[in-house]
């Protein structure tokens, strides 16, 4: 379960509280400054993943203290080919009023570490992130008076508040950043049955896979997973085996 706390700082800031597959903490996001797209009802689709405003959120996540415990917490550890994504479910964060948005990735298995899943079936994983829109922060900003010192000289107008864009947004997390299509990832999931889906069991569970067949952390500064980075697919896949 997610939950989330937005409100407008400066001009294209936010501050949120988020949880991510395990305990969170405030964490900064920031609203990138992407090309404007048509407000209202978009598809998760390539073209809006890329091209639409971007919240950017990073939070804390299940520490494991070694690659073996990741393994053993896992239910499967996959390498995988990214198929689709489409929208999920919608959870209400802390100020009632926005939805934090989840997406369902399907991917297909390609390589398996640990698990019983067939190489070629496809299975779907839960990401925080989706299509977003900020609504009690957008509300809360046209709340705000623009206002100047007392000492300001005459004629100066005040420069308008901080300005959070009223449209559809692309909600992900810094260290988990939506999955594309065609993307290979080695995936360490775990089965989440009242969901009827697969999450990440930590975040430390996610290696993109480079055209040159190694594997790629997004959290250079983990002390367990960022030592794996620039390691072979082979190898990780041989050390993953192991640790089962």
């Amino acid at each position: 379960m997610n939950a989330m706390m937005i409100r407008p700082l400066a001009t294209a800031l936010l501050t949120t509280a988020i949880v991510a597959c395990a305990p969170a903490a405030p964490s900064t996001v920031g609203v990138t400054d992407r090309p404007a797209q048509t407000s209202g009802q978009v598809s998760l689709d390539d073209a809006s993943i890329a091209t639409l405003p971007r919240v950017l959120a990073s939070a804390r996540y299940r520490a494991f203290a070694s690659f073996a415990e990741l393994v053993r917490a896992a239910d499967l550890f996959v390498v995988a080919e990214v198929v689709s994504l489409a929208p999920g479910r919608r959870v209400p964060d802390a100020t009632g009023t926005d939805l934090l948005p989840f997406t369902n990735v399907t991917v297909r298995v390609t390589q398996l570490a640990k698990g019983g899943v067939p190489v070629g079936t496809a299975i779907v994983l839960e990401q925080t992130g989706g299509i977003y829109r900020p609504t009690h922060a957008i509300n809360e900003q046209r709340g705000q008076q623009a206002t100047l010192p007392p000492d300001a000289p005459a004629g100066v107008r005040p420069l308008p508040p901080a300005t959070i864009p009223d449209r559809d947004m692309i909600y992900e997390l810094k260290e988990d950043p939506l999955l594309r299509r065609g993307e290979r990832v080695v995936l360490a999931l775990q089965w989440r049955p009242e969901l009827g889906l697969y999450q990440l069991v930590s975040l430390q569970g996610r290696f993109n896979v480079a055209q040159n067949g190694t594997v790629q952390t997004l959290l250079h500064a983990d002390s367990v997973v960022a030592p794996l980075d620039g390691m072979g697919l082979s190898a990780l896949l041989s050390l993953a085996s192991q640790a089962k």
